[in-house]
């Protein structure tokens, strides 16, 4: 693998080529000056690309707006609105790409190395694509956390989509994404707010409470 902007530069193939099995981490589309090969030209020629787009990039110890170029707020506002399909200097193509990917650099050796810093950017990169990354398993075991477990006390007839609900999101494994795990905890969610307590059980709740407040 090799970064973008030293393969085929400015778009010049005359002195030899590269081996098509190297993947382009494809960073910049350059700047003024700096005439990096498009992303489209580099696919042309049959390269893989890697999406690393320098809208998401993120310098260790700028952790905030106005602490540096590629500060952590700059790289959170890049991941949300630049997708993770959206390959830079593409010519008006839509450029096939095998992945996306972060960079957290440490161009200041000394500056503190923060872990949740770094893993809130990783976060919100994958949360934008959802579709793109595997469920996270602590939010799946949590939002199982929550679920009643005492079910004697609502009717059989609500307790058949919270089941199915239940069961669905247990199902979850290594092949579900984000987004699919997101829309299976919503319907767990709603089906636990559509739980029926049983008759029995709803007059002695309200038995309870009437004698709290006459105590």
């Amino acid at each position: 693998m090799a970064f973008n902007d030293g393969i085929y530069y400015n778009g010049d193939t005359s002195y030899g080529t590269f081996d098509k099995d190297i993947i382009v981490s494809y960073w910049t589309g350059g700047w003024n000056g700096y005439d990096v090969a498009s992303s489209k030209l580099l696919s042309e020629l049959g390269h893989q690309i890697l999406n690393t787009n320098d809208a998401w990039y993120y310098v260790l110890g700028r952790d905030k707006a106005g602490s540096g170029w590629y500060n952590l707020d700059q790289g959170l506002e890049g991941i949300s609105k630049s997708a993770i399909d959206s390959v830079q200097k593409n010519d008006g193509a839509k450029v096939p790409f095998i992945g996306g990917m972060v960079a957290a650099w440490a161009d200041t050796p000394s500056a503190t190395y923060k872990k949740e810093l770094l893993f809130k950017l990783m976060h919100a990169f994958a949360d934008k694509n959802a579709d793109y990354f595997v469920a996270d398993p602590e939010v799946v075991e949590k939002a199982l956390a929550g679920a009643p477990t005492d079910l004697d006390h609502y009717t059989p007839e609500s307790l058949v989509a919270f089941t199915e609900a239940k069961k669905a999101l247990e199902g979850v494994g290594a092949d579900t994404t984000r987004a699919e795990a997101k829309e299976l905890i919503a319907s767990l969610k709603a089906a636990q707010e559509a739980l029926v307590h049983t008759e029995s059980y709803a007059k002695e709740l309200a038995d309870k409470e009437a004698a709290e407040k006459a105590s």
